[in-house]
C-alpha cells in the first residue's frame, strides 16, 4: 500500500522553486489508496528555465511499479509533455488512472489545445501476450481545460497487444481542437487503461495549450503528428 500526504502550493513558482504541478495515482489492486500530491513532493525536479520544470520519480507496491519523466511549462504557452512506465506485478490484469495538472491561469479566449500520444506494451512472459486496453466507455487518453474534457485520443473500445515472447507493439494518435475558454484555471492530462498481468505499458503524452494566432514550437510538433499517418502499429 502507498501513502501520500497532499500538499498544496500556489499556482506560480516560488524563487528558485519548481513550476508547481499535481499527479494522481490510482490502480484497481488499491481503489482505495490513490496517490494524490504535488509532484515536487514524489521525486526529483530540475528547472530547465524560469517556465520549465523536468519531474522525474518512481512508485512501487507490491501489484505495480510506475515511473515518470514530466516536463511542465508555464509561459507564453502551458505545455504538459509527460512520458509513464507501468508494469503490472500482479496475478491478473490491472486498470489505471493517471492524470498530471497544470494548474495556472490560462489565456482566456480563442486557443489551440494539442493533444499527442504514443504507446507502447511490451510482454514480458516466454509464452502468451500481452494487452494494453481502454476501459469501459473512456478513451485512453483525455486532455482537460479545467474539469472538462477537450479533446481525447484511442476512443473505446481500443486495444493494442504485442504478440510472442517479449513482443512489443506501438501506436500512436494525435488530435488539435479549438478552445474558446473563459477564465480557464488548468490543464491536465488523464489515462485511464487496462494492462495484462506482468506486463509493461509506455505512455508518451503531450498535451499544449496556446492562444491563437501563434502557435508554438510544441503546437508545430503535434501539427505534424497530425498531418503523418494517424496511427502506427507494429
Amino acid at each position: 500500500m502507498v501513502f501520500l500526504a497532499m500538499c498544496w502550493l500556489a499556482p506560480t513558482a516560488i524563487a528558485g522553486g519548481p513550476i508547481p504541478a499535481e499527479f494522481y495515482w490510482q490502480a484497481s489492486s488499491a481503489p482505495d489508496d490513490p496517490v494524490a500530491a504535488e509532484l515536487s513532493m514524489l521525486g526529483e525536479w530540475t528547472n530547465i528555465d524560469e517556465a520549465s520544470t523536468v519531474y522525474t520519480g518512481s512508485l512501487l507496491s507490491t501489484a505495480w511499479h510506475l515511473t515518470w519523466t514530466t516536463t511542465v511549462t508555464n509561459g507564453q504557452e502551458q505545455m504538459i509533455d509527460t512520458i509513464l512506465s507501468v508494469t503490472n506485478l500482479g496475478a491478473t490484469t490491472q486498470s489505471f488512472v493517471t492524470g498530471t495538472s497544470l494548474q495556472s491561469a490560462l489565456a482566456p479566449g480563442d486557443s489551440l489545445l494539442s493533444l499527442a500520444c504514443s504507446l507502447a506494451v511490451t510482454n514480458l512472459q516466454f509464452d502468451g501476450a500481452a494487452t494494453l486496453e481502454t476501459v469501459g466507455e473512456d478513451p485512453l487518453v483525455q486532455a482537460k481545460i479545467d474539469s472538462t474534457v477537450a479533446t481525447s485520443n484511442f476512443d473505446a473500445v481500443y486495444a493494442l497487444t504485442a504478440n510472442g515472447p517479449f513482443g512489443v507493439a506501438t501506436d500512436s494518435a494525435a488530435s488539435m481542437t479549438t478552445v474558446q475558454a473563459i477564465d480557464p484555471a488548468g490543464l491536465s492530462v488523464w489515462a485511464r487503461f487496462m494492462l495484462t498481468p506482468g506486463d509493461t505499458t509506455t505512455l508518451h503524452l503531450l498535451a499544449a495549450y496556446s492562444t491563437i494566432p501563434a502557435p508554438p514550437a510544441s503546437l508545430m510538433v503535434a501539427l505534424l503528428w497530425c498531418l503523418a499517418p494517424s496511427r502506427r502499429r507494429s
